[in-house]
């Protein structure tokens, strides 16, 4: 038990090692975000467009991600969004994914 207490304050917990793990990924993604919030709905409609063309033709989705997630507070806030909650966008990505 004084053991595994020991090791967590040296190595931290297994939930610990995950976000750091994603950490840099999220820093990419809230960079990103503030060049979405600037575009038109217009413009977001097409970079959405654009996502979904890369990722058919091939681009791998650890490639996309950043740029995706970045898109997604901007994009729901969109008029042709139709209300889609945050809730609902996570539902349906993670049953495209997988």
């Amino acid at each position: 038990m004084v053991f595994a207490a020991i090791a967590r304050k040296i190595f931290g917990t297994h939930n610990d090692r995950v976000l750091a793990e994603f950490q840099p990924l999220v820093a990419k993604i809230n960079a990103l975000e503030g060049d979405f919030e600037k575009l038109s709905d217009d413009q977001l409609l097409v970079k959405t467009r654009l996502f979904q063309e890369q990722a058919q033709a091939g681009r791998s989705l650890d490639e996309l991600l950043p740029e995706a997630f970045a898109n997604v507070p901007r994009a729901l806030n969109a008029p042709w969004a139709n209300g889609i909650s945050m809730s609902s966008f996570w539902a349906g990505w993670f049953c495209t994914v997988a």
